[in-house]
């Protein structure tokens, strides 16, 4: 999620997009969260090899129901295959993508994108002044 975050780090910055403003709240809070399940699988299980197989299940599941979610959007918005925009995902998405797989990755060691923090910051303050 991280990498993808921050190919897409712009959408903190577009909240006027419809949907944006939510959006870019739940990218902000996956961040901030993102340590929790690695680190109490970690402590529940802590077997490399187990995460690994469980990562990739958890990855092919997730995945399959995005790409399903898309291909209903495409079909609501009347969107054919060669109309479609596709997120330009290069290298850079491959090389974090690979680095989760490692045996001494953490996800608290990976640095937070520019703008979430702020961002974070902005709708707490919204929501305290509510």
């Amino acid at each position: 999620m991280g990498a993808i975050v921050r190919r897409q780090a712009d959408v903190l910055d577009r909240p006027a997009l419809p949907g944006g403003e939510i959006w870019a709240w739940h990218m902000a809070e996956e961040i901030e969260h993102r340590t929790v399940a690695f680190e109490v699988f970690d402590h529940l299980v802590g077997h490399y090899a187990y995460r690994l197989l469980l990562g990739a299940r958890a990855q092919w599941h997730y995945l399959s129901y995005l790409f399903r979610f898309s291909r209903c959007m495409d079909q609501a918005l009347r969107r054919s295959e060669r109309t479609r925009q596709r997120p330009a995902i290069g290298a850079s998405f491959g090389r974090h993508y690979l680095r989760t797989w490692g045996p001494r990755y953490h996800p608290a060691k990976v640095p937070i994108p520019a703008g979430v923090a702020e961002a974070l910051d902005g709708f707490s303050a919204r929501l305290q002044s509510a």
